[in-house]
């Protein structure tokens, strides 16, 4: 394990429910954050701190250095390709929907010998058809006609194509960069800014061009923006038409092309489900304006406070599964009218939560000292760190299963409904509030930003400070909850449908949902455990954890005698947990034991695969696990160095990427592989494989990282194999790209 040492930057510490997690120590306070629009990598030229830094010295005022080089810079960027091909709305809302309800007339897959290499048969069978050849759906990006089009699409969706290096437009962004750290800074009233601003575009000018003469790092970009060509825009709108360009489930950058009259059969064969009703009156469809305009009404009643800023609907969309050959349908609530409801709601529930937790860690401690058992009652993690840094140092047995469509089978009426789970979590958040204030009631109190957006909130009996809070009681937060289940409205085209059944999968809240939902039953479970004595079975579920809709047992020995669903949901019956008749649960052990038929020794939770090597003695291996690695195509992982963004923040991404790794891996090797594989995936997208090795080392080497199961010193010398010198030693690290000449063959 590592040690701690004095200034490091990562702690560890326990939260409210006693587990441990990582916190970062703060640093020294920044003097601001200044948004810095990353044009060309004419910006690669010049570092604007010390640039700013020298024009400040030249008027004077050296004594505002120090605030200077405090100042963190925040990049914004050019749209990625994602903006340009990505268009659920054009799809999925922004057409109308013949009396016939006939979507197929509009396809054009069996008339242009353009597509005939692109048809997948399987459409066929999803539309009900008997004859013809089937719709476009592939990932073969040789469907798109014009070379360079197809060259970006296949860098990803998240690429950002270069811009021509264009030295005016740098110079703009220095001198825009400039006026801010000065409002920033206070020293406008110090400095003539007329002259000021002119020594900037001179002494910027004139850097930028001696580096823009000789190529310095070979930075220089002549060719046109990709999206200014016209041959590329008329491909791009003809494409855009009649095909569905998006990611991938499980492959967000990988570009999948799908009939757009398919997709939206497809759609309307969703929303023709039992989830559904149509919005219809006497036969006839309500428009769209009479519904909002309800909608309006009813939220406004609700809370008087609360702006609407939009009078969109939510509109349903899909993402394909390709290994599955499934859509994965969502509801896109971004912009629509309940957006700032929803948002009120995930606020206030968390801070909910909060009260629960309390509560959990009181009820605990009872059980500790009463009936002498250590157990868990809220299982909910919010990261794969909080699961790593808690399980036990020996595991003899693990169960992982998946909650299979939780979000689409929660009842929003009758019985086991989520307004029902609701209720039970909330008295149980009030019940701790009382014990903490027996004489109080508590209130629902947040505040509201000038947009409209909830910011924060807290549960009180008075107002909890200075400033505009609103109050609501605890009736009117479930109401909240229970209107917004109820009341969900979606739209495909011009026609609209109300969802009966489940909970919608895009509002802010919807996980939150899904997570009190199912803590709802397992906390009743726990308390049973408790009211029938069955400590031995209370000791099983001490590592129990769940994220959202995956479940992990630790320990729990014969874990599926609980999931069951034959098992007679009674109050005596202690081997029950969760309406089976509503949930369906599906195992992820990929092994069990051979002396142990019910116990399984190697599944993966979330992104961490876990192997039980001796099953009496508990030891176990934890790596990294990446459910992509199994896919049927090769998908497009991080970013490419020729993205049109700033080089230095990009080489960070390996940075992101290895700290995990240290928390998901047990093992020096098994870290030292995975590292590997990382720094392997980066040269391919163009990164150079020296400098990433050198980042992770330097970065390992002078930071501290607590709770590792292994010397992180050890992992350096392993990886210091690789190179010929040793890094450990440099003070600093600065990302050297002279002679990288990477632009000049894109």
């Amino acid at each position: 394990m590592t040690k701690s040492k004095a200034g490091d930057s990562r702690a560890i510490c326990y939260n409210s429910l006693g587990r441990r997690v990582i916190t970062k120590r703060k640093k020294s306070e920044y003097t601001g954050i200044v948004h810095v629009f990353y044009c060309n990598r004419a910006l690669e030229w010049i570092n604007m701190k010390r640039f700013f830094s020298e024009i400040f010295m030249f008027f004077s005022i050296q004594q505002v250095i120090p605030d200077l080089f405090n100042i963190m810079f925040a990049w914004s960027y050019h749209p990625n390709i994602s903006t340009y091909c990505y268009k659920p709305s054009m799809v999925f809302k922004e057409f109308e929907i013949p009396d016939d309800m006939n979507l197929e007339d509009m396809c054009i897959c069996h008339t242009s010998k353009r597509f005939n290499k692109f048809l997948d048969k399987d459409t066929m069978e999803e539309n009900n058809e008997t004859k013809g050849r089937g719709h476009v759906r592939t990932m073969d990006i040789s469907i798109i006609q014009h070379r360079e089009l197809r060259h970006a699409i296949a860098m990803g969706l998240n690429h950002i194509p270069l811009r021509p290096t264009v030295i005016h437009e740098a110079i703009q962004v220095i001198y825009d960069t400039f006026i801010k750290v000065c409002q920033l800074l206070n020293v406008e009233h110090m400095l003539d800014m007329d002259l000021a601003t002119k020594e900037v575009r001179r002494r910027s000018k004139m850097i930028l061009l001696e580096a823009y003469k000789i190529n310095k790092f070979g930075f220089r970009y002549s060719q046109p923006f990709l999206f200014t060509v016209n041959a590329v825009n008329n491909e791009i709108n003809w494409l855009l038409k009649h095909v569905y360009i998006s990611g991938l489930d499980k492959a967000s950058n990988n570009a999948c092309f799908i009939c757009i009259s398919h997709i939206r059969q497809q759609a309307l064969e969703r929303l023709s489900s039992q989830d559904f009703l149509p919005c219809m009156t006497n036969g006839r469809w309500q428009s769209l304006g009479e519904i909002t305009n309800i909608l309006q009404e009813n939220i406004l009643e609700l809370i008087p406070e609360l702006y609407i800023n939009s009078h969109e609907l939510p509109y349903i969309m899909a993402m394909y599964k390709l290994h599955k050959k499934k859509y994965r349908w969502i509801t896109n609530a971004f912009g629509s009218i309940y957006v700032n409801l929803a948002t009120l709601i995930t606020v206030t529930t968390m801070a909910l939560l909060e009260e629960v937790k309390q509560w959990a860690k009181t009820t605990l401690t009872g059980y500790r000292n009463f009936l002498g058992v250590d157990t868990s009652i809220y299982w909910i993690i919010d990261s794969i760190n909080e699961f790593c840094l808690n399980i036990p140092p020996n595991v003899h047995n693990i169960y992982v299963a998946d909650i299979t469509r939780c979000f689409e089978t929660i009842p929003v009426n009758g019985h086991d409904t989520l307004f029902e789970a609701m209720e039970f979590i909330t008295s149980l958040g009030v019940k701790n509030f009382k014990r903490k204030h027996p004489l109080s009631e508590p209130s629902v109190w947040f505040k509201i930003n000038t947009d409209g957006v909830t910011t924060k909130a807290t549960w009180a009996s008075t107002c909890p400070g200075y400033g505009k809070w609103i109050q609501i009681s605890v009736s009117k937060f479930l109401m909240l909850h229970k209107w917004l289940t109820t009341n969900c409205f979606v739209r495909l085209g011009n026609r609209v449908w109300k969802q009966v059944l489940g909970i919608p999968m895009g509002f802010s809240c919807s996980p939150l949902w899904c997570n009190l939902y199912l803590m709802a039953y397992e906390i009743r479970f726990i308390q049973r455990l408790a009211r029938l004595g069955r400590t031995d079975i209370m000791r099983k579920f001490k590592n129990a954890y769940r994220y959202i809709d995956d479940l992990c047992w630790v320990n729990s020995g014969n874990a599926q005698i609980f999931l069951d669903p034959l098992q007679p949901r009674t109050s005596s019956n202690p081997f029950w947990i969760y309406p089976l008749q509503i949930l369906e649960i599906k195992t992820e052990v990929s092994c069990f034991s051979k002396d142990n038929p019910t116990h399984g020794i190697q599944a993966h939770f979330m992104n961490a695969l876990v192997s039980i090597s001796n099953e009496i003695h508990g030891r176990f291996t934890l790596q990294k696990f990446d459910k992509r690695r199994d896919l049927p195509f090769k998908y497009t992982q991080y970013i490419k160095f020729s993205s049109n963004r700033p080089v230095k923040q990009a080489y960070n991404v390996i940075i992101s990427q290895t700290v995990p790794i240290l928390y998901l891996s047990n093992d020096i090797n098994l870290a030292k592989l995975e590292i590997s594989k990382l720094i392997s995936t980066l040269t391919s997208n163009g990164f150079r494989k020296s400098k990433l090795l050198q980042l992770v080392i330097l970065t390992l080497s002078k930071t501290n990282y607590p709770a590792v199961s292994f010397e992180v010193k050890d992992l350096i010398t392993a990886l210091q194999g690789n190179i010929t010198y040793n890094l450990c030693n440099k003070l600093k690290f600065t990302i050297n790209v002279r002679g990288e000449n990477r632009l000049s063959s894109v």
